[in-house]
């Protein structure tokens, strides 16, 4: 079923013909050539953002081959996209895809789509892909894309017998300087209480960063919500990477958390009328009342910490995708975990005493941990900041099945931790 979109929002209407999957394929047989014949097109990812763009990746699926056709498909809000086209196909650069052309035009969907390994944003994905580059050689290496989201990043996983598990990473704005430098310099200064990938030096200098795989799997966050023993082994690893000294860090504030504002605004629309009015008076208070005066200590800080990016293995608990390492005040951090637990829990039908349990674990075992007290204020703004300015937002934009219907709830939660009821840094 297609969601609702933005009313009159000229986006809408080449994403609506887009999330129309047969219409969707019939564009793509148009553009390809005579002789492919397309057995499914399917969507992995999707960002929209009302008023400019939408961004997929789409598989393309052919009879014949078992290796997908993939394409980043950027919708655009306007009626220049033929110029776009033309700008677009002219770029130095581009890589002949296995069919087709670099990069086609899809007029019913007013989009423009780039042929993997090409985007239109990464230039570093064609040079990960490339044998030339990798850390790594052998007759039993296989390479895998693990993940690509168009405009955003790339992921590859190079396995062999012989050799240990690689990832490579290229992003929009990949700084593999800066990055190896945070890797080297967490690695030497964790002293054990937490792990970190490995770097791993390439053949040739370029766009995109080398690691080695972390013990262990991503932490499930059913299970921390779940299991206290758990979720405190977790806050006691976030807070031995909280007091992990990190030099040259650029510092962040806590207004960063409020980033995705001007979108949130237009993504409001989509929900029901009592809900986006819920929603909008959380979004005005947080924004109109940030804690710019907050006290507290800088600390290293992750900048995306959610259980994906924590992996155990019962002996070491690692931290992945240190790309936004930066130094801030742990609320932030803590703030963004608690809004994931919440988020899990409501997706899941927790009830409200459970999520707040892990919550209070959570709170109680870092400050055990690291012997400081949290500032309640600044942290019952994080996490009512992060439930509607990463969780809501992400709901929206991303369109995934059940999470519009989830929002109320998780408006609900943060105008509670606004009111300190609900929350781990209550103040009662």
């Amino acid at each position: 079923m297609i969601p609702n979109l933005v009313p009159r929002d000229p986006v809408s209407i080449g994403l609506s013909r887009a999330l129309d999957l047969k219409a969707l394929g019939s564009e793509f047989a148009r553009a390809l050539p005579d002789a492919v014949t397309i057995r499914q097109v399917t969507i992995d990812r999707l960002k929209y953002v009302p008023g400019e763009k939408a961004v997929l990746g789409v598989r393309v699926e052919r009879e014949g081959y078992t290796t997908p056709l993939r394409y980043g498909v950027r919708i655009f809000a306007h009626d220049a996209v033929p110029d776009r086209f033309e700008k677009a196909r002219s770029q130095r650069g581009l890589v002949a895809p296995e069919c087709g052309e670099p990069v086609i035009h899809l007029p019913s969907l007013n989009a423009v789509a780039w042929a993997f390994p090409n985007d239109r944003k990464i230039a570093g994905i064609s040079n990960l892909l490339s044998s030339d580059c990798w850390p790594v050689t052998g007759p039993d290496l296989t390479m895998e894309i693990l993940r690509y989201v168009p405009e955003q990043s790339c992921t590859i996983r190079l396995q062999s017998v012989t050799a240990a598990t690689l990832f490579g990473k290229t992003t929009q704005a990949c700084a593999s300087g800066r990055v190896t430098g945070v890797l080297s310099a967490l690695t030497q200064n964790a002293a054990g209480r937490v792990g970190f990938a490995r770097h791993v030096p390439s053949p040739r200098a370029g766009d995109f960063v080398w690691q080695e795989c972390v013990p262990g799997a991503p932490v499930q966050a059913m299970e921390l919500l779940s299991s206290p023993e758990k979720l405190a082994r977790i806050a006691r690893a976030i807070a031995g990477f909280h007091q992990t000294p990190c030099d040259g860090l650029d510092v962040r504030r806590p207004e960063h958390l409020l980033r995705s504002a001007p979108r949130l605004r237009n993504l409001l629309a989509m929900l029901p009328p009592e809900t986006q009015t819920a929603a909008r008076a959380c979004a005005n208070w947080l924004e109109d009342d940030p804690p710019l005066n907050a006290s507290g200590p800088m600390l290293t800080s992750h900048g995306d910490l959610h259980p994906k990016n924590i992996f155990d293995d019962g002996r070491l608990v690692s931290l992945i995708d240190v790309d936004s390492v930066a130094l801030a005040q742990p609320e932030l951090d803590l703030g963004s975990f608690s809004a994931a637990l919440i988020y899990f829990g409501v997706l899941n039908g927790l009830n409200t005493q459970t999520i707040k349990q892990a919550l209070t674990v959570l709170r109680a075992t870092w400050c055990d941990a690291t012997g400081r007290a949290l500032d309640p204020g600044l942290l019952n703004w994080s996490i009512a900041t992060c439930l509607i300015f990463e969780r809501v937002y992400r709901c929206l934009s991303r369109l995934k099945p059940g999470r519009v219907e989830i929002c109320s709830q998780l408006a609900t939660w943060a105008s509670r931790v606004m009111q300190a009821e609900n929350e781990i840094g209550s103040r009662a």
